[in-house]
C-alpha cells in the first residue's frame, strides 16, 4: 500500500510480512513486529525497542496515534488505473463488536465499499475493501466480537 499523509504522497510503501509491517521508502526497508493488543492498540518492537500506537480504520484510510500525535495514512490510488492499492485481507483494526454486515459472500464489491460496521471504543468503525473484486469469504456475523488484527473478510481481486 502506498502511504499518503495529509494528502501527499510521502514516497514510501507498507506492507504487513506475518506478523511484521515493513516499509519501504527509496531504498531503505525497515521491518517492525507488531502485536495487537486490543482496543485498536499495537505493540511495535525493533533492535530491542518497544513503541506502543493506536489505529482505527476509517473511509479516509487509518488514523495511527503514536508519540502524542495523530496521523491520517490514506490510500494511495494508482496513477494509471485509478484503482485502489491495498490487500484483499480486510482485518479488524481493533477489538470489537461486528454492529452491520452490508455485504455477502459472491458479491462484487468495490474498492473503499463498506464491508461491516464495528463498534470499538464508544465509536462506529465503517470496515471497507482494499480492493475490488469478488468477497470469498466473510469471517464475520453481526454481533459477533472480533479481535483486533483479527481477518474479516477476504475479497479475490479480477485477474
Amino acid at each position: 500500500m502506498s502511504l499518503r499523509s495529509r494528502g501527499r504522497d510521502v514516497g514510501a510503501d507498507a506492507r504487513r510480512d506475518g506478523d511484521d509491517v515493513v516499509v519501504q521508502r527509496d531504498a531503505r526497508s525497515t521491518r517492525w513486529r507488531a502485536r495487537p493488543c486490543g482496543d485498536g492498540a499495537w505493540i511495535l518492537e525493533r533492535d530491542g525497542a518497544q513503541q506502543v500506537v493506536h489505529a482505527i480504520g476509517s473511509r479516509e484510510g487509518t488514523w495511527v496515534q503514536a508519540d502524542g500525535r495523530a496521523y491520517l495514512v490514506e490510500r494511495a490510488a494508482h496513477a494509471r488505473t485509478g484503482a485502489a492499492v491495498g490487500s484483499g485481507h480486510v482485518m479488524a483494526p481493533m477489538t470489537g463488536t461486528v454492529l452491520g454486515v452490508r455485504a455477502r459472500e459472491g458479491e462484487r464489491v468495490e474498492a473503499d465499499q463498506v464491508l461491516l460496521v464495528l463498534s470499538a471504543m464508544k465509536m462506529q468503525v465503517e470496515i471497507t475493501a482494499g480492493v475490488a473484486g469478488i468477497l470469498k469469504e466473510l469471517r464475520a456475523v453481526e454481533g459477533q466480537q472480533v479481535e483486533g488484527g483479527s481477518l474479516l473478510v477476504v475479497v479475490e481481486p479480477p485477474r
